[in-house]
């Protein structure tokens, strides 16, 4: 028989014998870190579903509601099952390890658990940093909860030093995480709650907590759309809770004041911004116009990661030739790599309102980040070669562009920009 573990091991599947089509053989259902019941084909096409009951140690009882049956599982405090004593036994026996019927080692996430023996099998994962001079039975880096089992757990199989330094580097993870679902739900949607929904999202499923219950069948429940929802700050306005769910304007006057009255007034300013390459080129200023013309995305699409890798942007522009009168789409787009089901785009166009042997220049529709507004291109020869720039004007289109821009877009776009004048610089033949 062959087992496979889905959704983070909360769903085991089975093949047995010549089958190669795995069947659901068992869902664990938990509150927060706490296992609350399992779940297992009755053989009708219904569940079987057991609820655990844990004493400091783990499971100690178990009932079914069903038949109203139940059993007990003994243990001694270093994990070592008391079988004369117990009237059943299941896998997870000891704390919330999963013991394996064959070694009989329990998997402890980190190293395994020999409960005959008292003690873990391999050494802390973080070494002799898990090691505290005020605690000498931290020395042995084999002991379980420093040979306290009475008064402590170890559910991962770490240390208490080594628990608290991958602890904090969850947290911290998470937090990223959780910046960038917040930023790249709000740049590309626009609606505060859905990305303040996203980032806690993001933040709870990066701590590694169960935020669903997968079952084999059927369809995870939806929520009421429609625009007649109110919104969270008016279900709590009034109520001690108000002050965890400002409206929109407020939290930015919030912000606003944090950041001694500047925030504002800077998204609010116009953009008037430009970039610029010079250097020597084999072909002159309006040969090179005519390339980039005949293809403008060639040079303008973009992407990257951000955040240190926790996010993934991009930007891409319709193919074709710039001609004047024609209305290029753009599409910028964002993803959380730590949870791709945080995803958005915003399409917007630009027209090509002039056109010449050495420019051309974009005037912003509306839906544009930048609207009202222009970008201009235009490339000249000099003595030691062409001068290219690029230069943008006008004003923010809306409030998520404002503060897309002050939290992250804007240097997105920035990179976006440099790369296109990178891509100028090797049509020039300049590959350094």
């Amino acid at each position: 028989m062959r087992t496979y573990y889905a959704c983070d091991g909360s769903a085991e599947y089975t093949e047995s014998g010549g089958s190669t089509t795995p069947q659901w053989s068992k869902t664990y259902i938990y509150l927060g870190a706490r296992l609350l019941s399992t779940l297992t084909p009755n053989g009708s096409g219904g569940e079987f579903v057991q609820y655990h009951h844990p004493d400091r140690l783990g499971t100690r009882l178990v009932t079914n509601a069903q038949d109203t049956t139940h059993f007990e599982q003994v243990t001694l405090p270093f994990g070592t099952a008391l079988n004369a004593e117990s009237t059943g036994a299941t896998n997870l026996r000891f704390t919330t390890y999963d013991r394996n019927a064959t070694t009989g080692l329990d998997y402890a996430i980190n190293r395994h658990y020999d409960a005959q023996q008292g003690r873990f099998t391999q050494v802390d994962p973080i070494g002799m940093r898990s090691v505290s001079l005020a605690n000498p039975q931290t020395l042995n880096l084999y002991a379980y909860c420093a040979n306290d089992p009475i008064n402590h757990t170890d559910p991962s199989g770490l240390g208490f030093f080594s628990f608290l330094k991958r602890l904090f580097g969850k947290v911290i993870h998470a937090l990223k995480a959780a910046v960038v679902a917040f930023v790249t739900a709000f740049i590309t949607g626009g609606n505060f709650r859905t990305a303040r929904r996203d980032a806690i999202r993001a933040f709870v499923s990066d701590l590694g907590f169960r935020t669903r219950t997968w079952r084999p069948t059927g369809t995870p429940p939806t929520f009421p759309t429609g625009t007649g929802r109110p919104a969270l700050h008016q279900i709590f306005q009034g109520t001690i809770l108000s002050g965890l769910f400002p409206s929109p304007s407020s939290f930015l006057s919030q912000v606003n004041g944090w950041a001694g009255g500047t925030l504002l007034s800077q998204l609010e300013a116009e953009v008037d911004k430009g970039y610029g390459w010079w250097g020597p080129c084999n072909r002159s200023a309006s040969d090179l116009m005519r390339t980039i013309r005949r293809d403008f995305s060639k040079f303008g699409n973009f992407s990257e990661l951000l955040a240190g890798g926790l996010g993934y942007a991009w930007i891409k522009f319709d193919p074709g030739p710039i001609r004047q009168g024609r209305t290029i789409g753009i599409t910028v787009g964002g993803v959380s790599t730590v949870d791709p089901r945080i995803s958005r785009t915003r399409n917007m166009s630009v027209t090509v309102s002039s056109a010449s042997t050495t420019g051309f220049t974009f005037t912003t529709n509306p839906g544009h980040v930048f609207y009202p507004g222009t970008i201009s291109f235009s490339a000249r020869d000099t003595d030691s070669g062409v001068n290219f720039t690029i230069k943008l004007r006008g004003g923010f289109g809306d409030l998520e562009s404002r503060v897309g821009f002050g939290m992250a877009f804007g240097e997105f776009e920035d990179h976006s920009w440099w790369d296109f004048l990178g891509q100028v610089r090797k049509s020039c033949g300049n590959t350094n």
